[in-house]
């Protein structure tokens, strides 16, 4: 992806299409971590038994499985963060690369919470994707990069404030 925007201009003409990076590595994190669903779904027979044999309880199986997911998602994040930041040609300053990782990094984070949170409120895998499919058009709408926040009609405005439109607006 970053090959399509390589060395954007710094000009006027090339304001939307940085738009268009941020946005997509943003967004590249949230599908990413739609990934934690079938995982989990997975595991559930696992936990199920373990719990039902008092073993552990089911909180500290998701405790362990985000605290083990941190330097793994740090990896992949600051990997691909590197190469999309400086492949398209965004500003060459240390304060601000760490700052976009940092966002990329807290937000990628933060969707995999919301799809392990979404995986675990649902009994079948169908209903968790489904909704979490319905999540991710939302969020990928509401944003304020697909449609401009002023052109959001007034009634639907709240779920800009409810998305990744914070960390795009930040970025």
């Amino acid at each position: 992806m970053g090959a399509v925007f390589l060395l954007l201009s710094h000009a006027t003409s090339g304001f939307f299409s940085r738009g268009g990076v941020l946005f997509f590595a943003l967004f590249f994190g949230a599908l990413s971590a739609m990934a934690e669903i079938p995982a989990l779904f997975a595991q559930r027979p696992i936990i199920l038994r373990h719990h039902k044999a008092a073993m552990y309880y089911s909180f500290i199986e998701a405790f362990a499985h985000t605290v083990v997911d941190i330097p793994i998602t740090f990896i992949i994040q600051a990997v691909f963060c590197v190469i999309l930041y400086f492949m398209v040609g965004l500003q060459k300053s240390a304060s601000q690369f760490f700052i976009f990782f940092l966002i990329v990094f807290t937000m990628t984070t933060t969707m995999k919470a919301f799809f392990r949170m979404l995986a675990a409120s649902f009994k079948d895998e169908s209903g968790a994707t489904s909704l979490a499919g319905i999540a991710v058009l939302v969020v990928s709408l509401y944003t304020g990069y697909t449609i401009p926040r002023p052109s959001i009609p007034g009634g639907l405005g709240w779920k800009t404030y409810l998305n990744v439109s914070i960390p795009f607006l930040c970025l």
